[in-house]
C-alpha cells in the first residue's frame, strides 16, 4: 500500500482552527526562516473571519491514516494590498498557504489540494484566482504553471523577488 492511499482532504472547520494554524505556522517558519515568528499573519490571526465565516475563503488540509495533517492550502478574499494589480474584488480570491510535508510530495498531493481548493472555488462563483509565489520556493513557479497560472508579473517586493500569477480566464487589468 501506498503512502497516498490513506490521505484524505477536508475542508477545515472551527473545531480544527488552533490545529492547522498551528501546523501553518510550523510550515511558514520552515519556508521562511527569517521571518520574525512573532509577528502573526492576520489570515491566522483571523482564521475563523478569513477561512470560516467569509462567503469566499476556505481551508482545506490532507491528513494521513492517523489523521496527521500532511498538507494545506487556503483561498482568501483578494484585499487589494498590491495596487498594480486590478481585479473585481468581490469575485477575486487569492491563494494562500499551499504546504506539503516533505514525505508526501512528488506524489501528486499538492496538485489535488489546488484541484479541490478550484472546484470550492467554483462552486462559490469566484472569477479570479491570483497567486504569488518566489523564485527561492524550489519548483513553484513550475507547479503552478501545471495547475493553468500564467506570470501577469515579477516585481521586488522588500528583500523578496516576488512572482504574481494569475489563472486565465480570470478578469484582469495590470
Amino acid at each position: 500500500m501506498g503512502l497516498m492511499e490513506h490521505v484524505t482532504i477536508e475542508i477545515v472547520d472551527l473545531s480544527q482552527q488552533e490545529e492547522v494554524i498551528n501546523y501553518v505556522i510550523r510550515a511558514r517558519k520552515e519556508l521562511f526562516p527569517e521571518l520574525d515568528s512573532h509577528l502573526f499573519p492576520v489570515d491566522l490571526f483571523a482564521f475563523r473571519a478569513t477561512y470560516i465565516d467569509d462567503e469566499q475563503g476556505a481551508f482545506l488540509v490532507a491528513r494521513d491514516a492517523s489523521r496527521t495533517i500532511v498538507a494545506a492550502i487556503g483561498m482568501l478574499r483578494y484585499d487589494g494590498r498590491f495596487p498594480f494589480l486590478k481585479f473585481k474584488q468581490d469575485a477575486a480570491v487569492e491563494i494562500v498557504r499551499l504546504y506539503v510535508d516533505k514525505n508526501y510530495r512528488r506524489k501528486g498531493l499538492a496538485y489535488k489540494m489546488f484541484q479541490s481548493l478550484n472546484e470550492i472555488a467554483t462552486d462559490k462563483g469566484v472569477e479570479t484566482l491570483y497567486l504569488h509565489t518566489h523564485p527561492f520556493l524550489s519548483g513553484a513557479l513550475e507547479f503552478w504553471k501545471k495547475c493553468g497560472f500564467e506570470v501577469l508579473t515579477i516585481k521586488k517586493h522588500g528583500s523578496y523577488e516576488t512572482i504574481h500569477m494569475l489563472k486565465p480566464n480570470s478578469a484582469q487589468d495590470v
